[in-house]
């Protein structure tokens, strides 16, 4: 005996598309937001979904390609990324240095990104604002070297840098900007609760320091030849600290551990805030 197949009324047949989108609808928002929140990991940096933050104010949730030596990934553990962990957040500018002609001069561009972010020098452009860069025989006096290039030729034997109190002094030509080397990273902290950004010197890849004496160097272990500046734009409640970092590609932003920032900036507690 044929059985006789059932047929399906045109209000079944919509009813049925509708839950089969609503399935599929269903299955794309689990991927989403389980990719939203996944933390990747690339060249020795955990970067954070974009989950964490709200409407225009969100890191970017893209693979880095950080532009420098990866450093000792064994030091780096997995961070949280919940929304309610952020206690301050400031979104400035990326800029490549390496893109845009300044190898060496991550402390000048920071610096632009950081003004720029405060609103104070959208008028210029970073290259007419590098071209305003104090030069200096020491860091201490201003920029020493050149940024432009490598170690070769004019920089040959020079600690290509500008130190903290020349910097807060260019950047007030501008801006709101003072020097408070010295500060604690509990200090740094309430700098960026009050929605200011905050320049720090580091170190490339967060390595840990090198030093070498100049017959100019001011402390008995020298100057940190891996020196690196970069912005300081956010914390989390784990004390933990978001970084924009113009050395870190097309990146910029990322995330990092209060374990590997605070040895690596206490070295010498070098900070620059703008305001």
């Amino acid at each position: 005996m044929k059985l006789k197949q059932k047929k399906h009324s045109k209000k079944d047949k919509i009813r049925f598309a509708l839950i089969g989108i609503l399935a599929a609808a269903a299955c794309v928002a689990v991927i989403i937001n389980s990719i939203d929140i996944f933390m990747f990991y690339r060249d020795s940096l955990f970067v954070w979904g974009k989950s964490d933050l709200k409407g225009d104010d969100k890191p970017l949730s893209v693979k880095a390609d950080m532009g420098y030596d990866p450093g000792d990934a064994n030091l780096l553990t997995p961070l949280p990324a919940k929304k309610d962990e952020i206690i301050a957040y400031t979104k400035i500018p990326t800029y490549n240095q390496k893109k845009e002609g300044y190898p060496l001069g991550c402390e000048g561009v920071s610096l632009y990104m950081a003004l720029s972010g405060k609103g104070y020098i959208n008028y210029m452009s970073l290259h007419d604002f590098m071209d305003t860069m104090p030069k200096g025989d020491t860091p201490y006096d201003g920029y020493m070297g050149n940024p432009c290039i490598g170690h070769e030729g004019t920089n040959e034997g020079k600690r290509t840098s500008i130190y903290p109190k020349a910097l807060a002094e260019w950047a007030s030509r501008y801006g709101g900007a003072r020097d408070i080397s010295g500060a604690s990273p509990a200090q740094l902290i309430k700098e960026l609760q009050a929605g200011h950004v905050v320049l720090v010197y580091v170190t490339g890849s967060w390595k840990a320091p090198e030093w070498k004496h100049y017959e100019w160097s001011r402390t008995e272990k020298g100057e940190v030849e891996n020196n690196h500046c970069l912005c300081v734009v956010g914390a989390y409640g784990d004390n933990s600290f978001i970084i924009n970092d113009c050395a870190a590609g097309h990146l910029g932003e990322y995330r990092i551990s209060a374990e590997i920032f605070e040895p690596i900036y206490n070295a010498r507690q070098f900070a620059v805030v703008i305001y």
